[in-house]
């Protein structure tokens, strides 16, 4: 799961730097590059509340549920 995370961050980041590429290359930038940079911080902005609520998530399952996991595992062993 650790490498989709990553990976998920790698997209985002990637949004990020694609946007300041586009805003370093105009001086007054065109309402074009404004959208694009618009789109694509909001991809970022989307991806980075995505694993923010996954993680909660996955925090409270694991508070409301305290042992099943490791009980889960020794099963499967």
């Amino acid at each position: 799961m650790n490498e989709l995370a990553n990976l998920w961050e790698a997209v985002g980041n990637g949004c990020l730097k694609k946007a300041d590429a586009l805003l370093s290359k105009e001086t007054i930038p065109t309402a074009a590059t404004v959208e694009m940079v618009s789109k694509l911080t909001s991809i970022a902005i989307a991806i980075d509340d995505l694993n923010l609520r996954w993680a909660a998530q996955s925090r409270s399952c694991a508070a409301v549920f305290p042992g099943r996991l490791s009980e889960q595992r020794e099963a499967k062993n």
